[in-house]
């Protein structure tokens, strides 16, 4: 017998080579495979975020100077926006919805040095890594390199949880001697925390459709326009966010606060989550009907 001696192959390296034929290139599960595409999700994410998101403390800053407005994207409107068909409770995302959001992430016809984008903060936890590795691909095609983003979570706890007293601290110097408008669901639990909102000069409060806002957004824009308040403050899931962008390109200021004073409660006064606390009348609870939403734990997801 001449020539080379053939050799044979361990029996690992032919189940691999099995396992290979039968699952394609790389022999991965479809398992493995999805946790590989979470993995480039995140981190592509990571660096994304890295290069063109604003810290907590820096979009509170932006928020100071008194003229930025905030429209924060969390997984609901991002979703909202990159998946037809994809309900919250308590907001169903139409056409309009999405097409809308789409030209505010996009920020077609907005001015970026009156309207900040909030972007998720960067979460590795199984929720998050979930939704980026459905969203990631499609929002990083519409996702601008040109302009910096802010931090949706800073109405989150876990903006507090990492800032203290000096989170409290920032949030109360945006609006500090200002009148504001509070925009929140009919029946909502948000409470104007004198820990949060006395540095303000007034606080009033307009009330707005529980369910499917957005089918009065319209209407809702033009009795913001014409309310005299220095800031309006926006606490109405995707409907806060259109409203945000809306109101800032009429030169108005809006912030989208999400769950703000629920969130003080979870970190400071030891109540539950925000979408975990009561929603029976008069009980100790935070902000509007955007927080029904139903949320994994903090730190594997937002908004």
């Amino acid at each position: 017998m001449s020539g080379r001696l053939r050799r044979i192959p361990r029996p690992v390296a032919i189940r691999y080579r099995l396992r290979e034929r039968v699952l394609g290139p790389g022999g991965r599960t479809p398992r493995q495979a999805a946790d590989a595409i979470r993995r480039l999700a995140v981190d592509d994410v990571t660096r994304f975020s890295s290069a063109h998101q604003l810290s907590f403390e820096d979009t509170l800053r932006r928020l100071i100077d008194g003229t930025t407005s905030l429209a924060r994207f969390g997984d609901g409107e991002l979703l909202s926006m990159l998946r037809p068909g994809y309900d919250l409770y308590f907001q169903r995302t139409t056409p309009a919805l999405s097409a809308e959001l789409r030209r505010i992430w996009t920020m077609q016809d907005f001015d970026v040095d009156a309207l900040l984008l909030g972007f998720p903060d960067l979460s590795k936890g199984p929720y998050w890594s979930d939704v980026w590795a459905n969203a990631w691909p499609d929002l990083r095609l519409i996702s601008r390199t040109d302009i910096t983003y802010g931090n949706t979570h800073v109405s989150r706890p876990r903006f507090f949880s990492r800032l203290g007293q000096r989170g409290v601290d920032l949030w109360r110097a945006v609006w500090a001697d200002k009148s504001v408008c509070v925009v929140t669901g009919t029946g909502s639990r948000f409470v104007p925390l004198p820990e949060l909102f006395d540095s303000a000069a007034t606080i009033s409060r307009l009330e707005a459709p529980p369910i499917d806002a957005y089918d009065q957004v319209d209407a809702l824009e033009q009795r913001l326009l014409g309310n005299p308040a220095d800031i309006v403050l926006l606490s109405l899931g995707p409907t806060a966010t259109v409203l945000a962008a809306r109101l800032s390109r009429r030169g108005r200021r809006a912030i989208d606060i999400g769950h703000i004073t629920s969130s003080y409660r979870t970190v400071f006064l030891g109540d539950a989550r925000p979408e975990d606390q009561p929603m029976t009348p008069g009980a100790r609870a935070g902000d509007s009907h955007a927080e029904q939403r139903p949320e994994p734990s903090e730190g594997t997801r937002s908004h």
